[in-house]
């Protein structure tokens, strides 16, 4: 644990943060309260990233940048499903040209975002989830994230984090954040929620496995 001036500073960076995106708040008292909290300072650190992470407005692409149609990011997760599969996928259930199957497989929920580049070697994704997509434990997320890599991963391993997931407004979906900073891949979500996903990176092989 950092020693109580190190502790200090990240309080005030955390509560100046919070102040900073319209919270009513004595930044003195707050940050005063953190540092003599029994959180530790790394996990202080984790929580203000995660907070900017969540509320800062995306910058705007460069001029001149071409970003990749939802179709093509679409035909490129699909290729990557047919070669891990063995098999053609089709549109499965009312079919909105995001949720698929292979065979009597499992069912897969693709769904598709740009990136949205943040300072530095920072890239975000954000993906809607309809709550009902999460009661079939035995499905698959493919989360393809512009054309950079996809998230590939069974509803079963992420359930656990279901509730740490933030919701739309209306309730009706879970928003999962992802974050590729340098060479480390993360759910951060505005609740806390900071989870390596790592392993969940362009997963087709347990895909494959799952329809075998």
């Amino acid at each position: 644990m950092a020693d109580p001036a190190d502790r200090r500073r990240i309080g005030k960076v955390l509560a100046g943060v919070i102040k900073k995106h319209g919270a009513h708040i004595d930044v003195d008292a707050l940050s005063d309260e953190l540092a003599d909290s029994l959180i530790p300072a790394d996990y202080l650190e984790r929580l203000n990233r995660a907070i900017v992470d969540n509320v800062e407005e995306p910058p705007r692409p460069p001029l001149g940048t071409i970003e990749p149609t939802v179709d093509k990011m679409r035909d490129t997760a699909l290729e990557h499903i047919a070669n891990a599969t063995g098999g053609t996928p089709r549109l499965s259930g009312r079919g909105n040209e995001q949720t698929y199957q292979v065979g009597d497989g499992p069912t897969i929920y693709l769904r598709t975002r740009g990136r949205d580049q943040r300072p530095g070697n920072h890239r975000v994704y954000w993906f809607g989830l309809r709550l009902a997509c999460w009661d079939d434990p035995d499905a698959w997320f493919v989360l393809q994230c512009d054309l950079d890599f996809a998230i590939v991963v069974r509803v079963e391993d992420w359930l656990p984090y279901r509730d740490q997931i933030g919701t739309t407004q209306e309730d009706n979906q879970r928003q999962p954040h992802v974050h590729r900073e340098g060479n480390t891949t993360e759910l951060r979500e505005a609740g806390g929620l900071v989870l390596n996903i790592s392993q969940w990176v362009d997963n087709w092989g347990d895909l494959g496995q799952a329809h075998h």
